[in-house]
């Protein structure tokens, strides 16, 4: 059976709130007492009574749905307390007999994990662990050769920042940059990112200094300062391989196996396909918004039962 790792999909919460929080009040998960003015709602949670707006009670409701989920499947939770001021950005929550708290946003996620690998406990974890292969993914983030360590800070540059920097982009910054020859071309510059294959110093040199940075070679052969020799760190990293090093962490912790794309290059840009997993009979697709809470309530549930 595959599911969708992303809670936020399987929740399928009412648009209307009056609707959502009559059925919630209706369940016994919160009371609701009212509208109020400015188009909030007055309702009483976990023992705190709250005017929230649309969108909060929307959210919330979707999260007390999450937790009575466990609760059905046989994972006692429930909502404690919310903080956090206004935004109420925090949530604390009695999950097994244990005290959680979690960012608002990844309740819905986490929660998802936790329940998977309970799902999954004392089962062998289906499949062939594709990460460990002779010159797949682990290899890659362990024993990266100098090349592929100048690759990943190139494509972290690109990607992991607030704005990405595609391929063409790249190569339209590098142009006035060129003073012989001709300036580099897609292709050329694809293969140049691409793990595994040789990246040329004249290529890495241009394209760095393309995102507005240089090669500080004196402090070492991948390190990194900007244009007014300041060093460069923390450099952002690349998303894709951020969410596929937290996977192998988990896979030789014994608590999952990695059954997706076993090529490192599919994580160069922005993930095309969910990278996928096997926790016993269940395979789960990890979309990239939520993969990491995700794992966090797998972890969350296999430390506690250490």
């Amino acid at each position: 059976m595959t599911l969708v790792a992303d809670a936020s999909e399987e929740m399928a919460v009412d648009a209307d709130p009056v609707k959502a929080l009559m059925g919630a009040d209706r369940d016994g998960w919160l009371v609701y007492h009212g509208f109020v003015a400015g188009e909030r709602y007055d309702v009483t949670v976990a023992g705190q009574r709250r005017d929230l707006p649309a969108a909060d009670v929307l959210a919330l409701v979707d999260r007390l749905r999450a937790m009575r989920r466990m609760t059905d499947e046989g994972v006692p939770a429930q909502l404690i307390e919310m903080r956090g001021g206004p935004d109420l950005d925090t949530y604390v929550l009695n999950v097994d007999g244990r005290v959680v708290e979690l960012p608002a946003g990844q309740v819905l996620d986490w929660s998802a994990g936790y329940l998977a690998a309970w799902r999954g406990r004392d089962q062998e974890h289906a499949g062939v662990d594709q990460m460990f292969g002779a010159d797949g993914i682990a290899r890659l983030l362990e024993h990266p050769t100098e090349d592929e360590q100048r690759q990943m800070i190139l494509l972290g540059l690109m990607n992991g920042g607030d704005q990405v920097i595609s391929a063409n982009d790249l190569i339209a910054r590098m142009r006035p940059l060129v003073i012989e020859g001709k300036p580099p071309v897609k292709k050329t510059v694809i293969s140049a990112l691409t793990f595994g294959k040789k990246l040329m110093p004249n290529n890495a040199e241009l394209m760095l200094r393309a995102l507005g940075y240089w090669w500080d070679t004196e402090r070492g052969p991948t390190a990194v300062s900007d244009l007014d020799g300041r060093p460069a760190e923390p450099l952002p990293e690349m998303p894709g391989l951020v969410i596929l090093r937290r996977i192998m962490q988990v896979a030789q912790a014994g608590w999952l196996r990695y059954v997706g794309d076993p090529d490192p290059n599919r994580a160069r840009w922005p993930l095309l396909e969910p990278p996928a997993v096997t926790i016993g009979p269940f395979r789960y697709e990890l979309g990239a918004s939520s993969v990491l809470a995700w794992l966090d309530g797998v972890r969350a549930f296999n430390e506690v039962r250490e």
